[in-house]
């Protein structure tokens, strides 16, 4: 089943997952604050409202992927360096034995 992009987000390849509600850990917003909010009008629904450009900001935004509890941040790009980097189920593309990037099953 293909996962929905919440509509806080912006456009780009890091986004979180629509929820009706989401648990407010403050993890992922307090890795990434720069990128990462948490909207109050959709049950604290976190979202990325920029998307990461430096490396230091990609490193923040996959470890706030990578620690978040429930689960709704994810990486919908095809960078393998990235794809490696991020938790495989939060990835929509996964790489192959041979090195090609692929869509995640779930995602077709």
């Amino acid at each position: 089943m293909k996962k929905e992009r919440a509509k806080e987000n912006i456009a780009g390849p890091f986004y979180a997952v629509a929820m009706e509600y989401d648990c407010a850990c403050g993890l992922p917003e307090g890795e990434a604050p720069d990128l990462i909010r948490m909207s109050e009008l959709r049950g604290y629904q976190s979202y990325f409202y920029k998307q990461p450009e430096s490396p230091e900001e990609i490193s923040r935004a996959i470890h706030a992927i990578n620690i978040c509890p429930i689960h709704d941040l994810r990486y919908g790009g095809q960078d393998p360096e990235i794809i490696k980097r991020v938790d495989p189920s939060q990835s929509d593309f996964r790489i192959t034995e041979n090195g090609v990037v692929v869509v995640n099953e779930w995602s077709t």
